[in-house]
């Protein structure tokens, strides 16, 4: 949750042995829909984050943090990713968002734990950081 709704000029991400990131946008007022289940042969109890989500758009799309070797070899999983204006999508990044959701992957090691030392938002220059 950020501090208040405002446009997404750029990102700063840094990685703690994640292979891909990608980040998604929403507003606290864009109301709930629930995530229903209800389709499949034996639907599973959802889990309670799922049962109160907030609509979504993508801001950053997958974007690779690590190679496939590296990610192997646990070689240097922490580094700092800048993705900048041309990284994100346009729509996403001009509307006010206030949430974000960040979904990591390592689909090349999964022995060891990964996740993200830091995520950095920032507005527009001239704007409020």
């Amino acid at each position: 949750q950020l501090q208040h709704a405002q446009p997404i000029h750029s990102l700063h991400i840094g990685n703690d042995g994640a292979a891909f990131v990608e980040v998604l946008v929403g507003s606290s007022s864009g109301g709930d829909f629930q995530v229903s289940f209800a389709a499949l042969p034996n639907p599973p109890e959802p889990h309670p984050s799922l049962t109160r989500a907030w609509p979504v758009q993508v801001l950053l799309p997958s974007a690779a943090l690590m190679s496939p070797s590296e990610s192997r070899a646990g070689a240097e999983p922490r580094r700092v990713r800048l993705f900048g204006p041309d990284s994100l999508v346009k729509a996403a990044a001009q509307g006010g968002r206030d949430r974000l959701r960040v979904v990591l992957s390592q689909p090349y090691c999964q022995s060891r734990p990964y996740g993200l030392s830091f995520v950095r938002v920032f507005a527009a220059p001239g704007d409020e950081e």
